[in-house]
C-alpha cells in the first residue's frame, strides 16, 4: 500500500481547519457579544473633581520632571481607578 503525498494530505486538513473556523467558531463567538456602553461622565457622581486632579497632579509632575508625568497619568488611570472602585466593591459585601 502507498502512503499518499503529503501535498494530497494538506487539502484535507485544510478543509477541516476551515470547516471548523466556520462552522463551530464563528457561531460560537457570535453568541457571546458583550455590549458595554462607556459613558462620559462616569467619575461624576464616585469621584466629582476627578478632571480637575488628574490635570493638577500631572501638570505639577509636568513641571518637576517631565518624564514622571506619564507615570502619575497611568498611576490614575490604572491603578488608583481599580482600587476606588474595588473598595466600593468590597465594601458593599
Amino acid at each position: 500500500m502507498a502512503i499518499a503525498p503529503l501535498s494530497l494530505l494538506l487539502p484535507s486538513r485544510c478543509f477541516f481547519f476551515c470547516f471548523l473556523l466556520h462552522f463551530v467558531m464563528v457561531p460560537c463567538s457570535l453568541g457571546s457579544t458583550n455590549v458595554v456602553d462607556l459613558s462620559y461622565d462616569f467619575y461624576n457622581k464616585s469621584c466629582p473633581n476627578v478632571e480637575q486632579i488628574i490635570h493638577n497632579v500631572v501638570s505639577q509632575k509636568l513641571l518637576e520632571a517631565p518624564v514622571t508625568a506619564a507615570g502619575a497619568l497611568r498611576i490614575f488611570f490604572h491603578d488608583c481607578f481599580v482600587e476606588i472602585r474595588l473598595r466600593k466593591f468590597l465594601d458593599s459585601l
